[in-house]
């Protein structure tokens, strides 16, 4: 489409598809680049506050509905609006979104009074 554009106009032919392939290749290195700061800057040593069957229930929001965290076989799995992933323990509270459309996002629990009180996950604030 836009080489046709570019023709109509009289302009000088352009490479849009290398064009469109740097900035999906920049992307993803700038995306790397921030995984590996953020994995760099992780504590390993820094263990989930609660046993991993706390943070299992029905987390809900008043747009985006009810994200479900189940707990078997000593791993968390998150089940929402027809997403299904994996939870992998990352640092304290937050566990690593292992694959799907989220993947690599963080989860994060908020934990208050020895309970998991909430989630957030993809910029999503989900409360029990």
């Amino acid at each position: 489409t836009n080489s046709l554009i570019d023709l109509y106009c009289g302009l000088k032919p352009r490479d849009w598809n290398a064009h469109f392939r740097k900035l999906v290749d920049d992307e993803a290195a700038t995306k790397r680049a921030a995984l590996a700061a953020r994995d760099k800057a992780r504590d390993p040593t820094a263990g989930p506050s609660l046993a991993l069957a706390a943070y299992a229930g029905k987390y809900a929001h008043p747009a985006y509905g009810t994200a479900t965290v189940a707990h078997a076989e000593d791993k968390l799995v998150v089940s929402w609006s027809g997403f299904t992933c994996p939870l992998e323990h990352f640092e304290r509270d937050r566990f690593r979104v292992g694959a799907g459309l989220f993947e690599d996002e963080l989860a994060a629990f908020a934990v208050k009074d020895g309970k998991a009180t909430g989630v957030t996950l993809s910029g999503i604030e989900f409360q029990r």
